[in-house]
């Protein structure tokens, strides 16, 4: 397990460039980055696309991060203008469809602007409390992680690669080789001895 708080993996990746590092650092800020991206663009399908995308841009713009800030803050920046920049996208395309009904639909596309211009305000004010809320999901993140290598060895890995590494049942399945049934059955078992473990952090 790497011990390394978010700030020493970021300024170890920015020194070395190190893909190794880049995956710990991957690994450490998925959870709450996605969970933060998908609270702005309200699908989870695109918030790991844009997570992804964020993270892309991590590894091949490391050299713009300046070490006296904390690298979640850079990131979470550069996540938060790729969702910003999605949202915009997606109201230009509502926009532009809405326009061939001009004549018939003026009241629907009345409440559609004022939703779309309300949410650029909305996000604006959710990243107000953005260092406040990643330090605390980093502290979450490191609970968790904690409490999983604390699990019995029966359920330990195969918690970690679908809590941890985001792999899909099957993918565990092959890795373990293990009926899918199994995989579920511990997932689903060591998930609620976490819970247990955990009880201030829901929704695991």
């Amino acid at each position: 397990m790497n011990t390394m708080n978010l700030k020493t993996l970021g300024h170890q990746f920015a020194e070395t460039k190190s893909e190794k590092t880049f995956n710990d650092l991957y690994e450490r800020i998925k959870p709450g980055l996605s969970n933060y991206v998908y609270q702005i663009v309200k699908d989870r399908s695109t918030a790991n696309d844009i997570f992804s995308m964020t993270m892309s841009i991590v590894y091949n713009k490391i050299d713009q991060y300046k070490p006296e800030y904390h690298i979640s803050t850079w990131i979470y920046r550069i996540a938060y203008h790729e969702a910003i920049m999605y949202l915009r996208k997606k109201k230009r395309e509502a926009t532009t469809a809405f326009s061939v009904f001009d004549s018939y639909y003026d009241s629907e596309r009345g409440s559609e602007k004022v939703m779309y211009n309300n949410t650029d305000q909305e996000v604006q004010d959710d990243f107000l409390t953005l260092e406040e809320r990643e330090e605390e999901q980093e502290k979450i993140h490191q609970s968790i992680l904690d409490a999983i290598d604390q699990l019995d060895l029966l359920y330990k890995n195969i918690v970690k690669d679908r809590l941890v590494l985001d792999l899909k049942y099957n993918e565990i399945s092959k890795k373990h080789k293990l009926p899918l049934h199994t995989i579920k059955n511990r997932i689903s078992r060591g998930k609620r001895i976490l819970q247990n473990a955990l009880t201030n952090y829901r929704n695991i």
